[in-house]
């Protein structure tokens, strides 16, 4: 029988001589040498050769190589890190040992994390510090949200603008504040009420439970009001219209339609509040430490910086932690997967109506305004304040008369101040490019092509959303202590870190965007003979602009804010400029909050000057 082995190619079907060759004369050996013929060589060959033919024939289409290449990159990137983690926390050696990889695993951290009484307190200090700023936010926001798009309060443009500023500027920023304001030994607030009304003690205690839960729930005050803003805003208001016809009242349609309206909305907001109070660091750190109040992230954080360094430990209460943080977001996608019940939007004639709250409306303008003066006015006016007094005379009229920028030369003298601001730089420019491109080329093989599996792209690049910032910090540490330890104490490291870590938010960004460019333009560049790669450089990716330039300012900003994941990996010498605020914030951490605010405002205004707005 004769042996046709098959190419399917571009240009048609081939044969392949070679392959054919090369298996007939290894068949007919393989007969040569046994009793009675085995392999009828041209049939086997016939179907080895056709199933290469398969294979390889996908692997001609670019797109498909990019599909893999970009698939093995986010492996790389973010699930061997996590994956030699979970391998870690069943391992009773340290990363970097020599029989660290070897199969003796071992429930030994796990056993000990459970019997400690650390586990216990971690996880009821994490729910009460988690689910109270949380709340806290979620009214707020919730509050903010309604007035400034679905009532006719005054100043609403100003309050608009208040609450996206506040994004600016860094967490760690707002917590020196309200230490600086309620510290029970140097609180400018509590100094001025126990000199006016003659108390005894300091009336407020920023180091207490209550403290961080309201220092937390403020911080997260303004991602709330983002989050629900939107669909305030697009509500349709004609159910509400129709109450208000039949007699019902402003609080009565709030609570029986609006609210049940905006339910996917709104839950799925506090679950996002929730995981960000669990994964929250720096306040715990700065305040919850003082005060001996332990959360998971600042158990983390000890167990694997303070002697003697117990990874073991961090390992098994960074599994614990992740599964939370997994389960809340499967619980949020549930939530968002259901929101076309409450779909209100249609194409019978919406259009939107903002509620009349006539004499009500100033008082609702006044209790936005005193929120966002705690939210964004306070930590401004205090920072700027003890960055031109001495700190002695913070509370003192007498320090009207010793301002000066003292504080800003010795910052600029610091050693440590221009070497956290060239990392910063570099560390920004460089992960903010790099995660642009990766996530537009995702974006691209995401929303517009139709490869088999090219969903697992999606979910690859959505994983480090679960994964709190000091675990994969560590993960990212673990897996290369291990595999190349030459990279620790490098910018390098910290830039590997950056691409995994900030991949979900600049993915969603770019899928947006990409799903708005309508596949006409790439036939038609098709039809002229055009590969999808020119395409994609020449068509698309103009098209897309706003959102690239979006997706890089978002991960340049947040770069210079991360302080979580580079508590892990800097080294002296490496340390970005959010480390060196967090470590030196009573000497140079007002100067360097004011380098952080012109950096994020420059970077804003590039983005309106690519037409990307600040909703």
């Amino acid at each position: 029988m004769a042996c046709q082995a098959l190419r399917v190619g571009r240009a048609g079907i081939r044969p392949y001589p070679r392959q054919k060759r090369i298996l007939t004369r290894i068949f007919n050996q393989l007969n040569r040498t046994s009793t009675k013929r085995l392999f009828p060589a041209g049939a086997i060959i016939d179907e080895v050769v056709s199933a290469i033919a398969r294979l390889v024939e996908p692997l001609r289409d670019s797109k498909t190589i990019a599909l893999l290449l970009f698939s093995c990159l986010l492996v790389y990137l973010v699930i061997v890190p996590l994956a030699v983690l979970v391998f870690g926390s069943f391992k009773a050696v340290a990363p970097g040992t020599e029989d660290y990889f070897s199969l003796n695993l071992t429930l030994e951290n796990y056993t000990r994390a459970f019997a400690s009484r650390h586990l216990p307190r971690a996880t009821v200090n994490t729910a009460i510090f988690a689910i109270g700023s949380s709340t806290i936010a979620f009214v707020l926001g919730a509050f903010l949200a309604w007035v400034t798009e679905r009532t006719n309060s005054p100043f609403r443009s100003l309050l608009y603008v208040m609450a996206i500023s506040r994004v600016i500027l860094p967490g760690v920023l707002v917590t020196f504040s309200w230490i600086v304001l309620l510290s029970p030994e140097i609180g400018i607030l509590n100094r001025l009420l126990i000199a006016g009304l003659g108390l005894k003690e300091a009336p407020f205690n920023v180091y207490s439970m209550a403290g961080l839960i309201w220092v937390e729930g403020i911080e997260l005050t303004p991602l709330a009001y983002l989050l629900m803003a939107s669909a305030f805003r697009s509500m349709d208001p004609s159910l509400e219209e129709a109450a208000m016809v039949a007699g019902s009242g402003t609080l009565q349609i709030l609570r029986r339609i609006t609210l049940p309206m905006m339910k996917p909305a709104l839950l799925s907001t506090l679950v996002l509040l929730l995981v960000r109070g669990i994964e929250s660091f720096e306040t715990p750190a700065l305040i919850g430490l003082r005060a001996s109040i332990f959360v998971y992230t600042t158990e983390i954080w000890l167990n694997s910086t303070r002697a003697p360094m117990d990874y073991g430990l961090a390992g098994a209460y960074s599994m614990v932690l992740v599964i939370i943080s997994a389960l809340l977001i499967l619980v949020y996608l549930r939530l968002t997967s259901h929101s076309e019940k409450f779909m209100t939007i249609t194409g019978k004639g919406y259009r939107p109506r903002r509620v009349d709250l006539g004499k009500w409306r100033f008082l609702s303008a006044a209790a936005s305004l005193l929120i966002l003066f705690l939210v964004f006015v306070v930590p401004m006016i205090t920072v700027a304040w003890m960055s031109l007094v001495p700190s002695y005379l913070a509370s003192s009229l007498e320090g009207l008369q010793r301002i000066s920028f003292k504080a800003y030369r010795d910052a600029l003298l610091f050693p440590l101040t221009v070497q956290g601001i060239q990392n910063s730089m570099i560390l920004g420019i460089a992960s903010a490019s790099g995660v642009t491109l990766i996530t537009a080329v995702i974006a691209y093989i995401v929303v517009k092509t139709k490869l088999r599996g090219r969903g697992v792209l999606d979910f690859l690049a959505f994983v480090p959303y679960v994964v709190p910032g000091i675990i994969f910090g560590l993960s990212i540490l673990w897996f290369y202590l291990n595999l190349m330890p030459f990279l620790y104490g490098t910018l390098t490291i910290l830039l590997l870190a950056y691409l995994g870590k900030y991949l979900p938010v600049a993915m969603r960004i770019n899928v947006a965007c990409m799903a708005q460019v309508h596949s006409d333009l790439e036939e038609a560049a098709a039809t002229c003979q055009s590969s999808w790669g020119r395409s994609f450089v020449k068509i698309t990716l103009p098209l897309i602009r706003l959102g690239l330039v979006a997706a890089w300012i978002w991960v340049f900003v947040h770069s210079f804010r991360e302080i979580p994941t580079a508590m892990i990996l800097a080294y002296p010498g490496t340390e970005p400029v959010g480390i060196v605020m967090f470590k030196y914030w009573e000497d140079i951490g007002v100067m360097l909050f004011a380098v952080l605010l012109v950096t994020s405002l420059i970077a804003m205004r590039i983005g309106k000057r690519f037409g990307v707005r600040d909703g």
